[in-house]
């Protein structure tokens, strides 16, 4: 064989699918065409996801940065939330929802991710379906209103972000799956990864007291992602996110089965569930014990820089009807921005500012004491 410089086989998406379809790695599960009434059969628990007649499917664009300058500038400032009730939640966020009860329901319900092992390509992605958010967004405004927490917005907000991360890390566990196959063809060794430890997964059955363990990581990896972005001084995010987080994680328990155990993998914690789940993505029960398969979690699985597609990048559709798309694109007018950076469309240095002054306040109380 002549030597080459350029491998054959580049980097792309479409190369990638082939060469999976080519070795017989690929699924073959229905189509999700929306001009026909389909079930989402990949759902671990039993809450019906239906595409039906009638419904609509929009992809999500990035906003440009003048875009997003309009957008700014056109939305009210926070009127709707306490600035002493944020400070006071800031520093103890437990606190601050005690009394705040919602019947949880899990992200996978308001949206599910189609992994790209399921042909045909063009359907895979993130759908986040419209009429469910909406619905459930409403039940937990009203239910959390009076608290001042959060304004309308804003609540739909953090819910966009949390949902989008959820099924974002079911794209990081295929991705992961799909560097194993890779690896494994390379050693002439071809071999359904990812197709095997789902089938496993929902079909057999995988033997964990967290099964099925990677909702309850999924849940984990959102939750985590907002701890990354309140990363900053005190104001307004921080303390919704930091309440957000806190409502959601006392409200865990309520999930289904695997989705519920979200709290042993939060706050550092993932690592080790990263590789219990590697064990159940290759099939090989107890191999952390001799195969420091930590290591990888830490470094590849958990991580979104290792994902095939970027956040801002991976195909993600609103699905719904016609009306409740319009309404959460009126809500949330820059959504890719939304879920990836939780892009904030207002301005809120007042806010901010009132927060960072009664922050300060509180801290030169304590002094004296």
């Amino acid at each position: 064989m002549a030597f080459t410089t350029r491998p054959h086989i580049t980097e792309s998406f479409d190369d990638l699918f082939s060469w999976l379809e080519d070795e017989h790695l690929l699924s073959d599960h229905q189509r999700y065409n929306l001009d026909e009434e389909q079930r989402n059969s990949d759902l671990p628990f039993d809450i019906p996801k239906i595409i039906a007649k009638g419904q609509h499917k929009q992809a999500i664009k990035r906003k440009t940065r003048a875009e997003k300058n309009a957008i700014k500038q056109r939305q009210p400032n926070p009127n709707e939330v306490s600035g002493d009730k944020l400070s006071a939640a800031q520093k103890d966020p437990q606190s601050a929802v005690r009394e705040i009860s919602w019947e949880a329901i899990p992200a996978d319900a308001l949206a599910f991710y189609r992994s790209f092992h399921s042909s045909p390509k063009d359907e895979w992605g993130i759908y986040l379906l419209a009429d469910e958010i909406l619905r459930y967004h409403d039940y937990l405004f009203h239910c959390s209103r009076h608290h001042l927490l959060w304004e309308y917005d804003t609540l739909l907000h953090l819910m966009i972000f949390e949902i989008f991360n959820h099924e974002f890390f079911h794209h990081l566990v295929e991705s992961t799956a799909t560097y194993l196959e890779i690896s494994a063809a390379a050693f002439g060794k071809p071999y359904p990864i990812y197709g095997d430890y789902k089938h496993r997964q929902h079909i057999k059955g995988i033997d964990h007291p967290h099964h099925p363990l990677e909702e309850a990581l999924a849940n984990a990896y959102a939750y985590n992602a907002l701890s990354f972005i309140s990363r900053t001084k005190a104001g307004f995010k921080t303390a919704t996110i930091k309440t957000y987080q806190e409502v959601i994680k006392k409200h865990w328990p309520n999930h289904p089965k695997g989705y519920c155990e979200a709290g042993h993998y939060i706050n550092g914690k993932h690592v080790q569930g990263g590789a219990a789940l590697l064990e159940q993505i290759l099939g090989l029960e107890g191999a952390a014990n001799s195969i420091p398969l930590a290591t990888l979690s830490k470094h590849v699985m958990p991580n979104g820089y290792s994902a095939l597609f970027a956040k801002p990048d991976i195909p993600t559709y609103l699905t719904g009807s016609r009306f409740a798309i319009e309404m959460i694109e009126d809500i949330v007018p820059a959504l890719n921005e939304t879920y990836t950076q939780l892009f904030w469309p207002k301005d809120t240095s007042s806010i901010d500012s009132q927060i960072e002054q009664q922050t300060l306040k509180n801290h030169l109380k304590n002094m004296r004491l």
